[in-house]
């Protein structure tokens, strides 16, 4: 980790290398796309961005990266949200921008906005040490002017609201 910091701070210099990650790109019933604002003291405080992470050792099977599980277990450690509670849509969406690569899995939930925000709000309240600040709910263009949202989830925000 600390060479990945290194690596980033330095201005990403080795041509060719990315950061890869996964992102859980989750539609509410009523809408909306859920991002989290990331709390201080964390390596992205005050960003917003769909809920994700680095991909580590325990996302490799047989050689290969199970995505799928890499962003379910980001997801749960985030926001405790589950793979009982969201249902797996559509494929993936890759979006490169400089030297990251956000691999993006989709999810649709039964609650609302409001229901779902509130369902994360108290899993993020019970956690000592919880990444996230809280849930954020976008629902037009216009709500991502007040955020700090990084290109590759402006890009997939763009995308979707525009589908």
């Amino acid at each position: 980790f600390k060479d990945f910091l290194y690596w980033r701070d330095s201005g990403c210099p080795e041509a060719g290398i990315r950061d890869v990650f996964g992102s859980a790109i989750v539609s509410t019933a009523d809408g909306a796309l859920m991002l989290a604002r990331q709390r201080a003291g964390n390596l992205n405080a005050g960003m917003t961005y769909f809920p994700g992470g680095f991909i580590d050792p325990r996302d490799v099977t047989d050689g290969a990266v199970d995505i799928d599980a890499n962003v379910m277990r980001e997801l749960a450690e985030e926001t405790g949200l589950g793979s009982d509670e969201l249902t797996r849509t559509g494929g993936l969406l890759l979006t490169r921008t400089g030297s990251q690569v956000s691999i993006g899995v989709e999810f649709t939930s039964s609650l609302d906005a409001a229901a779902l925000g509130a369902r994360v709000a108290a899993f993020i309240a019970a956690e000592a040490n919880s990444e996230l600040e809280k849930a954020v709910f976008v629902r037009a263009h216009a709500d991502l002017l007040r955020l700090d949202v990084p290109d590759y989830a402006r890009i997939i925000i763009h995308h979707l609201l525009n589908a």
